[in-house]
């Protein structure tokens, strides 16, 4: 009796198996059709990482030239370390102080970023090029990675002709920041991305996830870190925006080779403050989906304040956050110092 039972179980298994498989060879953007758990199964199968929504393909040998063009600037932002914020910056003090666009997305170019499963490379790059007021106009773009033999996009010497801005923040902000971000998640995005990214997750999920991502963090800060004694990079952090606006953004200016009036500094610092960002939001919101009409999150103007970590850790994630610092970074104790305080950093 048994036996007749579990025959056909078996093979039930063993056909989910295949089905499963097949997906995974040919079509794996499918699994996000399955509700809840279709990331997971997008993961497991391919060996991919998180987070789905983003890519390098486009960074590499085969492709980045393709979009990356003379006078281009890339903004490199470690995951909630001010990349928006930056590129706020950028645009205004590249345009002096203009913010007439309808959304920020609308002012840079982002081939890392997908819109939705089947977003594919070609499709990207002629979208995201086409935000070029013409075909010889330079534009700034979005980036979440850095430096890495592979990705000859993110080569500074390689392409001395484009400014790169890498823009960092202590750790423990960082996940204190991310926590709300990953939560408020809209519907309508979790349902386009199989679930994406889970049920509501802590502190505690988002400093795992940080451990077993380290590209993204640990990875970024290294790396940008060994390329800051190059012309075209200048590494932002954090804290000096918040402390010294007035100071960074005079460090932009002279860095993209600008030059602004009084008049134009300080329309430039008003349109950059957080006051003004915060009253202006729907031009921060970002879009997702094959027609951009779904939000990716509720809120992306979040309230940018430093520390404020203490209560989301404990005694055993502090441990943990050292250990992987000391693990990834420790043997660069000018970098640790920088990355958690920010200020002047030597170029040597």
């Amino acid at each position: 009796m048994l036996g007749r039972v579990m025959r056909p179980l078996g093979a039930l298994t063993l056909a989910v198996a295949l089905a499963v498989g097949a997906i995974a060879r040919f079509d794996p953007a499918l699994f996000f059709r399955v509700p809840h758990v279709g990331f997971v199964l997008w993961v497991m199968t391919g060996s991919r990482e998180l987070p789905p929504t983003f890519t390098t393909d486009a960074l590499r040998e085969e492709h980045y030239r393709k979009w990356l063009r003379h006078g281009d600037v890339v903004v490199s932002g470690m995951p909630k370390a001010g990349t928006h914020w930056t590129l706020q910056i950028v645009h205004l003090v590249r345009s002096g102080g203009d913010d007439t666009y309808g959304v920020l997305g609308d002012t840079h170019g982002n081939v890392e970023y997908r819109l939705h499963p089947r977003d594919a490379l070609e499709q990207r790059i002629a979208r995201e090029s086409a935000k070029r007021a013409s075909p010889s106009d330079s534009i700034p773009w979005f980036s979440h990675t850095a430096p890495q033999p592979d990705l000859p996009a993110l080569q500074p010497a390689r392409n001395p002709s484009v400014r790169y801005i890498a823009t960092m923040r202590p750790l423990r902000e960082v996940i204190t920041s991310m926590v709300p971000f990953i939560n408020d998640r809209s519907p309508e995005f979790r349902r386009l991305w199989g679930g994406f990214p889970g049920p509501h997750l802590n502190s505690e999920d988002i400093l795992a996830l940080m451990l077993r991502t380290p590209r993204m963090f640990f990875t970024f800060a290294r790396a940008w870190w060994e390329v800051r004694a190059e012309p075209n990079v200048l590494l932002l952090h954090f804290h000096d925006l918040k402390k010294d606006l007035r100071g960074e953004v005079q460090r932009v200016i002279s860095f993209l080779g600008e030059s602004r009036t009084d008049e134009e500094l300080e329309l430039v610092l008003h349109k950059a403050g957080f006051a003004y960002m915060k009253a202006n939001a729907l031009k921060f919101v970002i879009m997702t989906g094959p027609n951009r009409d779904i939000p990716v999150t509720e809120k992306l103007v979040n309230k940018g304040q430093m520390g404020g970590a203490g209560t989301a850790f404990t005694p055993a994630m502090n441990k943990t956050l050292e250990s992987a610092l000391a693990q990834h970074v420790g043997d660069l104790p000018d970098l640790m110092h920088w990355w958690e305080h920010g200020g002047e950093y030597s170029r040597e």
